[in-house]
Order: structure tokens, then C-alpha cells, then sequence
């Protein structure tokens, strides 16, 4: 394996610092049944779907701050005999590119059927219900907007999968190979998703902001990446549901642009994609704000709804 001993020092640190944080959070609540999710949005996320599946008991979330610390969590907990049972404990992870990345599946953990929980977020009977409510278009004389707009949502997905797969398809790679042992980045992914692709306000459209080097360079690429070895992995690649199965976090980032432009032009006096203005709306895109409004109207996945049907109550 390529990882180096400094790299695998900090891997470990973070989890011990993960596991210390969770003990003592625990040890406050030691009857209480606990979720550990990987970031800031996933309690907002989960939260929103188990309200709507009233499922009880499961409103105490730990951010373990990535996958990987969930996964060795989740490992730690089942071998210790030093940590009380009390109330379970539940973990949740995005499948990604990467799926458990070898560990074992379990009626303990919940891993998404798409790359990520915003995946899930965006789709077309969240927007119907934003635009019907959100941008007042529950009108005979604006409902026919309502399906324009819908046609303008199928075109971003299309403008989606051409500007970013070369960014996917790079990632794609380096995360299939890191499981073999394979290390070909030196950092993480660029948060701004906005460096990678953007939406033009003027038409909707979605074009590639970065290529090549700059690309690399975002992804944080330190190894050189030659074509026959991309398309030793390209069928996997290609057979991936661009919309469902491709990195969430520049999928929802267009989209609450979209959404967010969507409300300008409403509101404006001459709109371009709505047959009156002046709507007069407020919705508040931003990251956290947003991915709980979505969550609230989004498709809940049937997995998730068995997985919680079968944890309520069987948590180790």
C-alpha cells in the first residue's frame, strides 16, 4: 500500500480524536440511541426524513467529521468491551465512489443508494413542490410555468453530465484505485464547487469552469494519470446514473444556484422563465438551509425507509 506512515499517523489521530469525542458525548447521554453521520448537513438531512417517517428516539446525531472516521467508529464499538450498549448506535454514510470501502455491511449501517445524500435531496418532486409553493405558481394563469421550468431542471441534468465528467471521471479513478492501495491525490477535493462548473444566469445553461491542469489540481491530483489506465475502469465509470450516482456535492450546488436564479427572475419586474414577476418570494438557499427544506419534500428512498424499520430498536 502507497500510504505513506505520516499519512496513516494522521488517519489514526483523527480517529482516536473522533472516538474520544464520542465517548465523553456518550458518557452524557449513556441511555440515549445515537446517530453518527460524516458531516454538518447529514443531522439536517436525517433529521427532515425521520420526521416525515415518524420514527422516534433518533434525534441525537455525532458528526465524526468524514467516512473514514465513521467507518473505524463503527469498527472500534464493535470490538470494545469497554463502551456500555445504552441506547444503540446507528451509522450513516454516502456510498460515493467508494461504497464501505471494504468493510463489512450491517443492519447498523445505512449506506445511501446514490453517491450522497444530495443526490437524493435534488429531484423534480422537490422542485414541483418549491415551485407550486415557494414560487407561487398554484395559479391557472402561471401553472403552465410550472412545467417550463421542470423542462429547464432536465436540461440542467443533461449540461450537468457533460460540464463535470471529466471532473467525476477523474475522481472515479482515484478513489477506485485507493482501494487497492493505489494513492494518486495528496489532498482533499476542492470545496468550491463553483471553480469546477457554473451556471450562466442569462439562460440557465451549465458550462465546465476547469480542465487539465487546473482540474488536477482541484482534485489535488499528485500522480500522473495516464488514458490507458482511465479506461481500464471506464465501463464501470460509464454505467454510472450521472444524476444518482455522481459527485452529489456539485449536483446540489447547481441546483440551489438554479433555484436561487430561478428566485431572482421571479421576483423580477421583466422575468424570463416565469410569465409574471414581482412574486415577491424569499427562500433562503443557502448549504444548510436548503438541504432541510429538500429533505422535507424529496423522494425518501425505500432502502432507508426498511433500514430505519428494522433499526428502531435492534441499534448495537
Amino acid at each position: 500500500m502507497n500510504t505513506t506512515p505520516e499519512e496513516l499517523s494522521k488517519k489514526k489521530n483523527a480517529l482516536a480524536v473522533s472516538i474520544l469525542k464520542f465517548n465523553k458525548f456518550r458518557g452524557k447521554l449513556p441511555d440515549k440511541k445515537f446517530m453518527v453521520v460524516e458531516g454538518n448537513e447529514d443531522p439536517i438531512f436525517y433529521s427532515a426524513i425521520f420526521r416525515r417517517l415518524e420514527v422516534k428516539n433518533c434525534e441525537i446525531f455525532f458528526i465524526a467529521n468524514g467516512k473514514d472516521n465513521v467507518l473505524g467508529l463503527r469498527d472500534h464499538i464493535g470490538r470494545s468491551k469497554e463502551i456500555p450498549k445504552g441506547g444503540g448506535v446507528l451509522y450513516f454514510v454516502d456510498k460515493d465512489f467508494d461504497g464501505l470501502k471494504g468493510w463489512a455491511p450491517g443492519g447498523d449501517i445505512y449506506m445511501t443508494p446514490t453517491y450522497s445524500i444530495e443526490n437524493i435531496a435534488v429531484c423534480k418532486v422537490a422542485l414541483r413542490h418549491l415551485l407550486l409553493t415557494q414560487f407561487k405558481l398554484a395559479d391557472v394563469e402561471m401553472f403552465d410555468d410550472v412545467e417550463r421550468v421542470l423542462h429547464h431542471f432536465d436540461e440542467l441534468l443533461d449540461q450537468h453530465r457533460a460540464a463535470l465528467k471529466e471532473a467525476n471521471r477523474i475522481i472515479h479513478f482515484v478513489r477506485q484505485k485507493s482501494l487497492s492501495g493505489e494513492k494518486y491525490t495528496a489532498g482533499s477535493i476542492n470545496e468550491t464547487s463553483g471553480k469546477f462548473a457554473e451556471i450562466d444566469q442569462m439562460n440557465l445553461s451549465v458550462k465546465q469552469v476547469a480542465t487539465g491542469k487546473v482540474l488536477l489540481d482541484l482534485i489535488s491530483v499528485c500522480k500522473t494519470i495516464d488514458e490507458a489506465s482511465l479506461k481500464s475502469i471506464e465501463e464501470d465509470f460509464e454505467s454510472l446514473d450521472s444524476t444518482r450516482e455522481w459527485r452529489g456535492k456539485f449536483l446540489f450546488y447547481l441546483f440551489r444556484r438554479f433555484v436561487s436564479m430561478l428566485g431572482e427572475d421571479r421576483n423580477a419586474k421583466v422575468p424570463r422563465f416565469f410569465s409574471k414577476g414581482g412574486g415577491k418570494i424569499s427562500l433562503d438557499t443557502s448549504s444548510n438551509s436548503f438541504i432541510g427544506v429538500l429533505a422535507s419534500l424529496c423522494e425518501i428512498p425505500d432502502c432507508l425507509r426498511d433500514f430505519m424499520r428494522n433499526a428502531e430498536g435492534t441499534a448495537t
